[in-house]
């Protein structure tokens, strides 16, 4: 299953990191700009497929992954947002992204990561 993008967003290079998802014209506030495609997975599951599919895994509970399955199945699923300490992207549950604010033509979406990227090393 592909993520689903608000059409009014693009993913292009970011001056930031690699690519970030942009507003291709004023977002309103309270839209929802994407949701998270995938298919949910395990630890073990994951670990599998790591490789291929990193970095566009979300974690959604304590064992449970939402990834793509394969390596062609990334780019349709990556959301491409940036971490940022003033983010005009907030999560509505696990895996819907929403603008709390308004967003202008041409800014970058990008997100508050609260407790970072956690890796698999110690995960079962």
């Amino acid at each position: 299953m592909k993520s689903w993008f608000d059409p009014r967003t693009e993913k292009r290079s970011s001056a930031i990191q690699g690519r970030d998802l942009f507003a291709r014209e004023r977002i309103p506030s309270e839209e929802i700009v994407a949701v998270k495609g995938g298919a949910i997975m395990d630890t073990a599951a994951l670990r599998a497929i790591l490789g291929e599919v990193s970095p566009a895994e979300i974690q959604i509970q304590d064992h449970l992954w939402f990834a793509p399955l394969r390596a062609e199945e990334v780019e349709d699923n990556i959301l491409c947002l940036n971490h940022s300490c003033e983010p005009n992207v907030g999560v509505r549950g696990q895996i819907t992204f929403v603008t709390p604010c308004e967003v202008d033509r041409g800014e970058e979406l990008e997100f508050f990561l609260r407790h970072g990227r956690q890796g698999l090393a110690n995960r079962d």
